[in-house]
């Protein structure tokens, strides 16, 4: 008796391969999804937020409109001393900014501490 030649033997080879994939596969899925279901962690906390929680306050829907008001005249050159008059630093800002934070930060600590 003559094994099978040629194609039908490469096509009941693939075949025969196709159906132990498909076993394995199922076995996997059967043996890992077998009634688990995810488990739910309880909260440490309770957060009651409706919708009206994320609204935009009133006071701030206003836009506040300020009119450009020219300080010099547009056709004439600016001198550095025309700089000098409006010009804000703005590292001098920064620094002023963040040193009333800071100290108000240090005089909330030291209430605490008393």
């Amino acid at each position: 008796m003559k094994l099978m030649e040629g194609r039908s033997a490469g096509i009941l080879l693939i075949a025969g391969l196709a159906a132990v994939a498909i076993i394995i596969m199922l076995l996997i899925i059967l043996t890992t999804g077998s009634g688990k279901q995810p488990v739910q962690k309880e909260a440490f906390f309770e957060i009651d937020l409706d919708v009206e929680d994320f609204f935009i306050p009133e006071e701030w829907g206003r836009v506040v409109y300020r009119e450009w008001i020219p300080y010099i005249d547009p056709e004439k050159k600016w001198t550095w001393e025309d700089v000098l008059e409006v010009w804000t630093d703005p590292v001098e800002l920064g620094i002023k900014i963040y040193s009333t934070e800071n100290d108000r930060m240090i005089e909330e600590l030291m209430r605490e501490i008393r």
